[in-house]
C-alpha cells in the first residue's frame, strides 16, 4: 500500500510541476497566416499614401482573416466620400466582399469575367476599353501595388448582385485614318480617345479605340454625345465633318448633314466641342448602332500658321478698336473715366498675343530644327508679328514688357542684319520710329533716308524724316518740307504745302492714318489729340502715354508707371 501511495504522490507531483511550468511558459500564439500578413501590408500602404480611403483601411485592419491562406489578393478600396448615401454598409463583414482571391492587373479584368471574394461572393466584371466596373461600380484610376497584391479605388460600396450588370444600348464607334493617297483602303486608327456624356451632360466615360480602330460603349442613356481626340489628328475642318470620300480632284469631301444635296454653312456641326450625337428612341427596336468616323493627320506647320493667323487677326481688331477710342472718342470714350480700363484690356490682350507667338515659335523650331530657322518663312512671320506687338507696346506706353528701350533698339538692329530684305526694311522702319520717339533725331533721319535711297520708303518713313528734320537741334526746314510733301503725294495726292506751321504735320500723319498708328505722333509733335475734335477728358500732361496696369509693374521690374498715373 505504501508503494502505491508513493506512486500516486509522484504522479500528482509531476502533474503539479507541469501545471506550474505551463503557467510560466504559455502555449505560443500560432503565426499569422499568409493572408493576414498580406492584408497588413495593404493596410500600411493605404494608410501611408491613400488618405481618401482611410475609413476603409481602418475597417480592413480589424477584419478577421486568420484562415486566409492566399498571399496574392485584389482589394477594392471604397473612398471616404458619400458615406451616408451608400446603399450598402461597409463593416468587417461586408468588407470581405471587397477582397478578391488572386492578384488581377487591370488588363486581367476582362469584360464578362468573374472574380471570387474571400467571402465566396461572385463579382461580375464589365469592361469597355479601359473603363472597368465591378458589379456596376466603376474602378477609378489604375492598380496600386501593395505587397504581392493590387488595390483599386472605387467610389462606393460594391453591392452583392446575382447576375451581371446589363445595358440598354451599345454604341460601336469605328475610326479610320483618312489620307488621300490611301483612299479607298483607309487604315483603322487605334488609340483614338472618345469622351462621352449623356443628354444631361453627365459623363458616361472615356474610351479608346483598339487595334481594329473600334470601341464599344455600353450605356443606359437614350442620348449619347461624344467627341474624338488624337494627337496630331483632326476629325473636323472648320466645323465640317469628313465624309471619308474624295471629289473628282482628289480633295476631301464633307458630310451633307442636313441632306439637301449641297454643302454649305448649314452643314457645319452645331457644337464643335461635342460634334457627335446618337439618339435612341425609348420604344425603338434598334437598341444598338455602329458609327464610322474619319480623322486626317494634321499638318503641324499648317496648324501653327492657322493659329498665328487667328491670333493676329484678333490682335489687329482689338488694336484698331483702341486706336479709334483714343483718337476719336468712339463709343463715348472719355480719358478721365475710361483710360485705365481701356489700357488694361489692350495690355493683357497684347501680352497674351506675345505669349502665343512665342509658343508657336517653340513648336515650329521643334519641327524644322534650329539649323533651318533663319530661312524658314513661317518662323520669320512669327518673329515679325512678335516684334510688331512689341513696337505697338512702345508706341502706346513708351516702353515694352519684353525689353528695356535699349534692348528693344538692340533687338531691332540685330533682326535688321540677318532677316531677308523685305522684313529687314520693315524692321528698319520700326527702328526709325523708335529713334524718333526717343528723340534721337539724327539716327531716325539716317535710317529713314537710307530707306528712301534704297527705294524702300513709305509715307511713314518720309513723315519720320520730315518730323525729325524739323525737331533736330539745327532744324532743316527745307528738307522737312520736301519729305512732308513726298509723303502727302503718296496719301491720295494731298496738295503740297509751303509751311510747317499749324497742324499740318499731325494732320498729314492722321490723314487716312497715313502712319500705322498715329497715337504716338501726337506725343512727339506735342499736339492735343484732335482727329475730329478734342477727345473728352484728354490731358496733354499725361494722356500722350497710356497707364500700365499696376499688377504688371511687379511682374516686369524694369517697367515704370507713366507720368500722371502714379
Amino acid at each position: 500500500m505504501k508503494t502505491l501511495a508513493y506512486y500516486l504522490l509522484g504522479i500528482f507531483s509531476l502533474c503539479l510541476l507541469n501545471a506550474c511550468s505551463d503557467e510560466d511558459n504559455p502555449t505560443p500564439e500560432p503565426p499569422p497566416s499568409k493572408g493576414q500578413e498580406e492584408v497588413q501590408k495593404i493596410v500600411e500602404v493605404l494608410k501611408e499614401s491613400n488618405p481618401e480611403v482611410s475609413q476603409f483601411a481602418e475597417i480592413l485592419e480589424k477584419v478577421n482573416v486568420a484562415d486566409l491562406t492566399q498571399d496574392e489578393l485584389t482589394v477594392f478600396a471604397v473612398k471616404n466620400k458619400n458615406t451616408a448615401s451608400r446603399a450598402a454598409v461597409l463593416d468587417t463583414a461586408s468588407i470581405k466582399n471587397h477582397i478578391v482571391k488572386g492578384r488581377y492587373a487591370k488588363e486581367d479584368l476582362t469584360d464578362g469575367s468573374t472574380l471570387t471574394s474571400i467571402s465566396n461572393e461572385t463579382l461580375y466584371v464589365t469592361r469597355t476599353e479601359n473603363d472597368v466596373q465591378i458589379n456596376g461600380v466603376k474602378i477609378e484610376g489604375n492598380a496600386i501595388p501593395a505587397g504581392n497584391s493590387y488595390v483599386y479605388v472605387v467610389p462606393e460600396v460594391i453591392p452583392v448582385i446575382e447576375t451581371p450588370a446589363t445595358y440598354k444600348h451599345q454604341t460601336t464607334i469605328i475610326v479610320k485614318e483618312l489620307i488621300a493617297k490611301n483612299y479607298p483602303s483607309l487604315p483603322l486608327l487605334a488609340e483614338v480617345t472618345i469622351e462621352a456624356k449623356d443628354g444631361s451632360n453627365q459623363p458616361v466615360g472615356t474610351f479608346k479605340t483598339n487595334a481594329e480602330g473600334s470601341v464599344v460603349i455600353s450605356h443606359n442613356c437614350d442620348t449619347l454625345i461624344y467627341r474624338l481626340q488624337k494627337t496630331d489628328y483632326a476629325d473636323l475642318n472648320d466645323g465640317w465633318i469628313y465624309a471619308g470620300t474624295l471629289d473628282e480632284n482628289g480633295n476631301y469631301m464633307y458630310k451633307d448633314l442636313n441632306g439637301d444635296a449641297k454643302l454649305d454653312i448649314n452643314d457645319k456641326v452645331n457644337n464643335i466641342e461635342w460634334p457627335y450625337q446618337v439618339i435612341y428612341e425609348k420604344d425603338a427596336q434598334e437598341v444598338n448602332s455602329i458609327h464610322e468616323h474619319f480623322m486626317v493627320p494634321v499638318d503641324k506647320i499648317e496648324e501653327i500658321n492657322k493659329i498665328w493667323y487667328e491670333t493676329m487677326s484678333n490682335y489687329y481688331e482689338n488694336k484698331e478698336i483702341l486706336n479709334r477710342q483714343l483718337l476719336t472718342g468712339e463709343g463715348g470714350f472719355n480719358y478721365n473715366n475710361d483710360i485705365a480700363a481701356v489700357s488694361g484690356n489692350y495690355w493683357y490682350m497684347a501680352v497674351n498675343t506675345i505669349n502665343i507667338l512665342k509658343e508657336l515659335q517653340t513648336s515650329l523650331l521643334e519641327i524644322i530644327g534650329e539649323e533651318s530657322q533663319v530661312l524658314d518663312p513661317n518662323l520669320i512671320n512669327l518673329i515679325m508679328s512678335t516684334q510688331e506687338v512689341n513696337i505697338n507696346f512702345y508706341e502706346f506706353y513708351g516702353q515694352t514688357p519684353s525689353y528695356t528701350n535699349e534692348e528693344l533698339i538692340d533687338q531691332l538692329r540685330s533682326y535688321a542684319e540677318y532677316l531677308p530684305e523685305k522684313e529687314s526694311m520693315q524692321i528698319r522702319r520700326w527702328l526709325a520710329e523708335v529713334y524718333l520717339l526717343e528723340e534721337k533725331f539724327q539716327q531716325a533721319i539716317d535710317i529713314a533716308k537710307d530707306l528712301n535711297d534704297r527705294g524702300m520708303s513709305t509715307s511713314e518713313s518720309l513723315l519720320i524724316c520730315a518730323i525729325a528734320s524739323n525737331k533736330i537741334s539745327n532744324p532743316n526746314i527745307e528738307d522737312a518740307l520736301r519729305y512732308l510733301n513726298e509723303a502727302r503725294a503718296r496719301l491720295n495726292g494731298l496738295e503740297p504745302v509751303t509751311s510747317l506751321e499749324g497742324e499740318v504735320l499731325i494732320k498729314t500723319c492722321h490723314f487716312e492714318w497715313g502712319v500705322q498708328n498715329p497715337y504716338p505722333y501726337y506725343r512727339i509733335l506735342e499736339e492735343n489729340i484732335n482727329c475730329n475734335e478734342i477727345v473728352a477728358g484728354f490731358s496733354a500732361d499725361k494722356n500722350h502715354l497710356l497707364p500700365i496696369p499696376r499688377t504688371e509693374l511687379t511682374i516686369y521690374p524694369h517697367l515704370k508707371q507713366n507720368p500722371g498715373y502714379e
